[in-house]
């Protein structure tokens, strides 16, 4: 199902046109690259798949939420404040723990690569990714596999405190946890 919605599956370009319908349009007439845009989507594939051989920062993996791609894009103002935003909410779950690794500020774990963070922090980062851009749709698909339990818990609060924001926001949640799915019971939404 979610390789469906994700655009992932050959069949979600080959189902007839009112069998798969995504954001009020059938999956065949919205591009994949704009699909992208629409969903904000983490995983243990996500992470995973992440290229840590590229040398991008903790900003710049983040900002790549933005189209849902791999690879640097440039960002607005806007995008640039919520990633900082984003890197200043969590900063005391993203310090470094490397001897030697200098100063904590925002400014200094937005600039550091993403692969010299530890994997909790890395799945941290994929998980801003997701959530960066307030997409219509967000899938958490298994989204504390591999974070710290510390870690978790910050990102459940975050996301109590987006959801009564951005109440019109689709949230699909998998996971084999109660303690997952937990932030969409406290927001007073159904589960399946």
């Amino acid at each position: 199902m979610l390789s469906l919605i994700l655009g992932h599956h050959p069949r979600s370009f080959s189902l007839p046109a009112s069998s798969l319908l995504l954001f009020s349009k059938p999956r065949r007439e919205t591009p994949s690259p704009k699909l992208r845009t629409l969903i904000g989507h983490t995983s243990p594939e996500i992470f995973a798949a992440f290229p840590r051989g590229m040398s991008l920062t903790a900003y710049q993996a983040i900002g790549t939420g933005f189209e849902g791609v791999f690879s640097r894009r440039a960002v607005t103002p806007e995008q640039k404040e919520r990633i900082l935003s984003l890197i200043e909410f969590f900063a005391p779950v993203l310090q470094s723990t490397r001897p030697g690794q200098g100063a904590s500020d925002v400014l200094s774990i937005a600039r550091r690569e993403f692969s010299h963070f530890t994997p909790s922090q890395q799945a941290l980062l994929l998980f801003l990714r997701a959530v960066a851009s307030r997409t219509p749709l967000l899938i958490l698909d298994e989204p504390s596999q591999g974070m710290d339990e510390a870690v978790w818990e910050m990102c459940k609060e975050f996301l109590s405190k987006e959801w009564r924001e951005n109440p019109d926001q689709a949230v699909v949640v998998v996971s084999h946890y109660d303690d997952e799915v937990c932030p969409a019971i406290v927001c007073g939404w159904s589960t399946l």
